[in-house]
């Protein structure tokens, strides 16, 4: 059985990626407190060349039954290889408090990009914590529990890496 991401990346100035995930199994020895949530499905679209529209549909499934009290927010970034930055974007539509045990829920966004340099590139989703503490202190971010997905070094959860050519 193969758990590694299985991702299918076309196109260079309109990009279109689409990405299924393996769970992996709930571990009771997580004692942390966060929900065991995992990334089933991702797909995106987008162009690169100037500002757009990315479509964003995710689907997530709720791994135990742990309740979650308060609604976490949930950003999709891009990044460079180098860590920087280029989108950051909250998704208005992801409400992982709203998720029931066992209960996969997609969930769809579109949101305003802008055009991106030629480069390679992460996509990731950010869910770090609720207490504005601790927002931006990556060992407190939710990771979802996906083979291949999840990097705890940057507490990013990590969908898909494309490149725009030169």
């Amino acid at each position: 059985m193969d758990t590694q991401p299985q991702c299918k990346i076309t196109g260079t100035r309109e990009i279109a990626i689409n990405c299924d995930y393996t769970p992996m199994p709930t571990n009771p020895a997580l004692a942390d407190g966060k929900p065991q949530i995992a990334l089933n499905h991702a797909e995106l679209s987008f162009k690169t060349k100037d500002d757009n529209w990315m479509r964003l549909e995710l689907r997530l499934t709720k791994l135990d039954s742990l309740p979650i009290s308060q609604a976490r927010p949930v950003y999709i970034e891009v990044d460079d290889d180098g860590g920087r930055n280029f989108i950051r974007r909250p998704l208005q539509s992801v409400n992982l408090a709203a998720l029931a045990a066992g209960q996969s829920v997609d969930f769809h966004e579109r949101i305003l990009v802008p055009a991106l340099r030629p480069g390679h590139y992460e996509i990731s989703l950010w869910i770090p914590s609720i207490d504005p503490e601790f927002k931006f202190n990556s060992t407190h971010n939710l990771l979802v529990r996906s083979f291949g997905v999840a990097d705890e070094k940057s507490g990013l959860n990590r969908i898909a890496a494309f490149s725009i050519p030169r």
